[in-house]
């Protein structure tokens, strides 16, 4: 079955986040961790439709002490509640999920290019959204 040209479709994005949003968000994040004493480094920043997701790396933390961290991130993020968990335990990675705060659209054209760059062959491709590290 041969699907339309995607030419057809308009490509359509609203992430809310700005550079300088991002970049307060992220200081406020460092800040919060330091005045707590953890020593970490964000290794990288994840913006998806649902949230944006901060990889973080901090040696000899446990996630109760992190979740503790919650109304401290709270109040400098100035969002909804984070979600926070562990990555990875041997590398010391965990992750802080900060939900935006109004609703985000992902295009059909953008499901679908993704979709025909992924080599999947299917009769009907069924495009339903994007995952937290924005793969769709």
């Amino acid at each position: 079955m041969k699907l339309p040209s995607l030419d057809l479709l308009t490509s359509y994005s609203n992430l809310p986040f700005d550079k300088s949003i991002l970049q307060k968000t992220t200081e406020g994040i460092e800040s919060v961790l330091k005045a707590n004493g953890i020593q970490s480094t964000i290794k990288e920043v994840y913006l998806t439709p649902p949230y944006a997701n901060y990889i973080i790396e901090a040696k000899n933390i446990s996630l109760l002490k992190l979740t503790s961290l919650r109304n401290d991130l709270l109040l400098v993020i100035n969002s909804f509640p984070p979600r926070i968990s562990i990555i990875n335990e041997e590398k010391s990675l965990f992750s802080i999920e900060i939900p935006y705060d109004r609703k985000v659209c992902v295009s059909l054209k953008t499901m679908m290019e993704d979709y025909n760059k992924s080599g999947l062959k299917y009769e009907i491709p069924v495009m339903l959204g994007v995952n937290s590290f924005g793969k769709k």
